[in-house]
């Protein structure tokens, strides 16, 4: 028997799905987390939801962008790290060595 969480559980429960348990569920359903009866019967709601279908299209959007900002990221220069570091220090009270690291 597969196991299933409290949410999952209350899903295979109820009579039909709801926005709200698709939106709970993003995450799990997009990284095909979930088991094939949950799956199911979230497909079954957004097949028939514009407005989930939307929400899964921008949720895995956001993910793409956010994966090639990831990529395009370029090293902080020492020199910067050097002088937030410092200011930090001095404003917050911290002790953040100023080193490259």
């Amino acid at each position: 028997m597969a196991n299933f969480t409290d949410l999952e559980l209350l899903i295979l429960e109820k009579e039909s799905v709801t926005c709200a348990d698709v939106d709970a569920l993003t995450y799990e359903y997009v990284e095909g987390e979930l088991s094939e009866s949950i799956r199911g019967r979230l497909d079954t709601h957004i097949c028939s939801c514009e407005y989930c279908q939307e929400n899964l299209w921008a949720y895995r959007e956001t993910i793409s962008l956010a994966r090639e900002l990831r990529d395009e990221l370029q090293p902080v220069p020492t020199r910067v790290k050097q002088n937030l570091r410092k200011a930090l220090n001095e404003r917050l009270g911290l002790s953040l060595p100023l080193g490259d690291s």
